[in-house]
């Protein structure tokens, strides 16, 4: 099952979320935003690995590019390399080749092309919104771009970063469609779950591990 966490505006926590997930469900975490790498700072240790997005994007074999995370493993972000080099034949190639297993895929900066590849691919899309002016009309076109391209993934709202009054007066705008949505409040240190609870901090060894020898 493929899972996509896209930001609708900058620091509205979605590679937190992404990350959170990813340990939750013991899976892979996709850091597949366009010239970005951040998820490898949250690791006690900095990897050795120089395997990345655009590697696993070229064929490279999964098993290779793949780096053990904190009960979660990972595709680090590429940072010098255009994603505009990959052509969506390479793309869907290299998604195919996760099969079934919880991947979740961290799109925090994206062009459109980026945006709907994902689409297309997601069995379900996570829109990652704040109690932003920008960050609501981010959350209208991304809506606007999916329809346009017919892309069948469910879509859900995540409202994030809630402080008192924000959910009334998000609740309140006409056409957000907030019925499935879910809601995190502001807190110094979050820690998300789509349980709705504190995510499990277990030290289970995920798929990849296994499938790795590790």
């Amino acid at each position: 099952m493929i899972t996509v966490i896209i930001s609708t505006v900058g620091g509205c926590g979605t590679s937190t979320m992404a990350r959170d997930f990813a340990k939750e469900a013991k899976g892979l975490l996709i850091e597949a935003s366009n010239r970005t790498r951040v998820q490898d700072l949250f690791l006690k240790e900095a990897p050795d690995a120089i395997e990345d997005y655009m590697d696993f994007l070229q064929g490279k074999p999964l098993h290779d590019v793949a780096i053990e995370g904190e009960g979660y493993d990972f595709i680090q972000g590429n940072i010098f390399h255009d994603l505009e080099e990959i052509d969506d034949e390479a793309f869907f190639k290299a998604v195919k080749g996760l099969g079934d297993d919880d991947v979740f895929v961290d799109l925090s900066r994206y062009r459109e092309k980026d945006l709907v590849n994902w689409a297309k691919a997601a069995d379900v899309i996570y829109c990652v919104v704040t109690n932003e002016p920008g960050s609501v009309r981010n959350l209208d076109r991304i809506r606007f771009v999916l329809r346009q391209n017919k892309c069948p993934a469910k879509v859900v709202v995540v409202l994030n970063r809630l402080k008192p009054g924000d959910r009334e007066a998000l609740e309140g705008i006409e056409n957000l469609h907030l019925d499935d949505a879910l809601f995190f409040n502001e807190v110094h240190a979050p820690s998300f779950s789509l349980q709705g609870k504190v995510a499990d901090k277990g030290e289970k060894k995920s798929f990849w591990s296994f499938l790795k020898g590790r």
